[in-house]
Protein backbone atom coordinates (compact mmCIF):
# COMPACT_ATOMS: atom_id res chain seq x y z
CA UNK A 1 0.00 0.00 0.00
CA UNK A 2 1.31 3.92 -0.42
CA UNK A 3 2.04 6.02 1.45
CA UNK A 4 -0.40 8.71 2.02
CA UNK A 5 1.48 12.20 3.62
CA UNK A 6 -0.15 15.37 3.85
CA UNK A 7 1.89 18.75 3.81
CA UNK A 8 0.57 21.48 6.24
CA UNK A 9 1.46 24.95 5.53
CA UNK A 10 0.93 27.33 8.40
CA UNK A 11 1.45 30.85 8.45
CA UNK A 12 2.21 33.26 11.31
CA UNK A 13 0.07 36.27 11.32
CA UNK A 14 2.50 38.72 13.00
CA UNK A 15 5.90 38.01 11.52
CA UNK A 16 4.39 36.12 8.31
CA UNK A 17 7.39 33.48 8.53
CA UNK A 18 6.14 30.38 6.99
CA UNK A 19 6.05 26.27 8.62
CA UNK A 20 5.77 23.37 6.59
CA UNK A 21 5.10 19.99 8.71
CA UNK A 22 4.45 16.61 6.98
CA UNK A 23 2.26 13.61 8.41
CA UNK A 24 1.10 10.73 7.24
CA UNK A 25 -2.35 9.63 6.92
CA UNK A 26 -1.20 7.47 10.06
CA UNK A 27 -0.02 10.05 12.19
CA UNK A 28 -3.27 11.52 11.93
CA UNK A 29 -4.84 8.36 12.62
CA UNK A 30 -3.26 7.78 15.62
CA UNK A 31 -3.91 11.05 17.04
CA UNK A 32 -7.79 10.96 16.39
CA UNK A 33 -8.37 7.19 16.97
CA UNK A 34 -10.19 7.59 19.85
CA UNK A 35 -12.12 10.55 18.22
CA UNK A 36 -13.01 8.30 14.80
CA UNK A 37 -14.25 6.21 17.03
CA UNK A 38 -16.96 8.27 18.96
CA UNK A 39 -18.25 9.25 15.45
CA UNK A 40 -19.14 5.42 15.06
CA UNK A 41 -21.27 5.67 18.62
CA UNK A 42 -24.88 7.07 17.29
CA UNK A 43 -26.45 6.93 20.56
CA UNK A 44 -28.24 9.71 21.82
CA UNK A 45 -29.70 10.77 25.35
CA UNK A 46 -33.08 9.67 26.18
CA UNK A 47 -35.86 12.00 27.37
CA UNK A 48 -34.91 15.43 29.01
CA UNK A 49 -32.31 13.75 30.69
CA UNK A 50 -28.60 14.50 29.73
CA UNK A 51 -27.71 10.92 30.76
CA UNK A 52 -26.00 8.73 28.17
CA UNK A 53 -26.33 5.25 28.60
CA UNK A 54 -24.78 3.27 25.87
CA UNK A 55 -22.33 0.65 25.73
CA UNK A 56 -20.86 1.81 22.22
CA UNK A 57 -17.25 1.92 24.33
CA UNK A 58 -17.26 -2.14 24.63
CA UNK A 59 -18.48 -2.37 21.38
CA UNK A 60 -15.86 -0.16 19.83
CA UNK A 61 -12.83 -1.61 21.37
CA UNK A 62 -12.91 -4.43 18.71
CA UNK A 63 -12.76 -2.73 15.94
CA UNK A 64 -9.90 -2.02 13.90
CA UNK A 65 -8.94 0.09 10.56
CA UNK A 66 -8.20 -2.48 8.24
CA UNK A 67 -7.75 -0.18 5.21
CA UNK A 68 -7.53 3.43 3.40
CA UNK A 69 -9.17 4.13 0.81
CA UNK A 70 -8.88 7.17 -1.36
CA UNK A 71 -11.35 9.29 -2.53
CA UNK A 72 -10.80 9.60 -6.83
CA UNK A 73 -12.69 12.82 -7.07
CA UNK A 74 -15.44 10.98 -9.37
CA UNK A 75 -18.93 10.35 -8.73
CA UNK A 76 -21.61 7.74 -10.43
CA UNK A 77 -23.98 7.88 -12.51
CA UNK A 78 -26.63 8.33 -9.14
CA UNK A 79 -23.76 10.87 -7.79
CA UNK A 80 -22.11 8.21 -5.27
CA UNK A 81 -18.73 9.22 -4.58
CA UNK A 82 -15.90 6.95 -6.19
CA UNK A 83 -13.37 5.21 -3.88
CA UNK A 84 -10.53 3.28 -4.38
CA UNK A 85 -11.72 -0.54 -4.02
CA UNK A 86 -14.85 0.07 -5.80
CA UNK A 87 -16.24 -2.03 -8.02
CA UNK A 88 -18.16 -1.67 -10.83
CA UNK A 89 -20.14 -4.17 -13.63
CA UNK A 90 -18.45 -5.10 -16.36
CA UNK A 91 -21.14 -4.33 -18.89
CA UNK A 92 -19.47 -5.00 -22.39
CA UNK A 93 -18.54 -8.51 -21.19
CA UNK A 94 -19.87 -11.55 -22.78
CA UNK A 95 -19.24 -13.63 -19.49
CA UNK A 96 -21.07 -12.71 -16.16
CA UNK A 97 -18.53 -11.91 -13.24
CA UNK A 98 -15.80 -10.14 -14.13
CA UNK A 99 -15.46 -6.08 -13.23
CA UNK A 100 -13.98 -3.46 -12.73
CA UNK A 101 -11.94 -2.05 -9.26
CA UNK A 102 -10.81 0.70 -8.86
CA UNK A 103 -6.98 0.84 -7.79
CA UNK A 104 -4.02 3.06 -7.83
CA UNK A 105 -1.52 2.49 -10.18
CA UNK A 106 1.75 4.23 -8.64
CA UNK A 107 3.27 3.50 -12.27
CA UNK A 108 1.11 5.63 -13.96
CA UNK A 109 0.47 8.15 -11.14
CA UNK A 110 -3.26 8.02 -11.33
CA UNK A 111 -6.39 5.63 -9.99
CA UNK A 112 -7.22 3.18 -12.80
CA UNK A 113 -10.12 0.57 -13.61
CA UNK A 114 -8.93 -2.85 -13.20
CA UNK A 115 -10.38 -5.73 -15.09
CA UNK A 116 -10.98 -8.87 -12.68
CA UNK A 117 -12.92 -11.59 -13.44
CA UNK A 118 -14.18 -15.43 -13.57
CA UNK A 119 -12.85 -18.27 -15.76
CA UNK A 120 -12.37 -21.88 -16.24
CA UNK A 121 -9.10 -23.36 -15.99
CA UNK A 122 -7.95 -27.36 -16.14
CA UNK A 123 -5.62 -28.08 -13.14
CA UNK A 124 -3.07 -30.07 -13.00
CA UNK A 125 -5.31 -33.64 -12.30
CA UNK A 126 -7.67 -32.59 -15.57
CA UNK A 127 -10.74 -30.89 -13.67
CA UNK A 128 -12.16 -28.02 -14.23
CA UNK A 129 -11.94 -25.07 -11.88
CA UNK A 130 -13.11 -21.59 -11.72
CA UNK A 131 -10.26 -19.01 -10.97
CA UNK A 132 -10.48 -15.47 -10.23
CA UNK A 133 -8.45 -13.85 -12.84
CA UNK A 134 -6.92 -10.18 -12.97
CA UNK A 135 -6.10 -9.00 -16.57
CA UNK A 136 -2.97 -6.96 -17.26
CA UNK A 137 -3.69 -6.50 -20.58
CA UNK A 138 -3.25 -2.54 -21.34
CA UNK A 139 -6.79 -2.74 -23.46
CA UNK A 140 -8.18 -4.09 -20.18
CA UNK A 141 -7.76 -0.73 -18.14
CA UNK A 142 -9.37 1.87 -18.40
CA UNK A 143 -10.28 5.16 -17.20
CA UNK A 144 -12.47 5.42 -14.20
CA UNK A 145 -13.96 8.40 -16.02
CA UNK A 146 -14.99 5.73 -18.22
CA UNK A 147 -17.57 3.92 -15.56
CA UNK A 148 -19.08 7.16 -14.81
CA UNK A 149 -22.59 6.69 -16.38
CA UNK A 150 -22.65 3.14 -14.48
CA UNK A 151 -22.77 2.76 -10.49
CA UNK A 152 -20.82 1.29 -7.71
CA UNK A 153 -21.86 -2.35 -7.71
CA UNK A 154 -19.45 -3.13 -4.07
CA UNK A 155 -16.78 -2.86 -3.00
CA UNK A 156 -13.52 -4.92 -2.14
CA UNK A 157 -14.20 -5.17 1.82
CA UNK A 158 -18.03 -6.25 0.78
CA UNK A 159 -20.04 -8.30 -1.16
CA UNK A 160 -21.80 -6.75 -4.18
CA UNK A 161 -25.12 -5.32 -4.60
CA UNK A 162 -27.46 -7.66 -4.95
Amino acid sequence: MREHLYRFVFKHDINRSIEYKIFSLQDLIDGMEEDLLQVMCDCKPEGESNFLDCDCEDYLEYFRLIHKDQWTGLKDKNGVKVFEGDKFDDIDADDEGSYFVIEYCEVKARFIAMLYGYGEYINENGGEELNTYISALDDCILDPEDLLDQEIIGNIHSEAKG
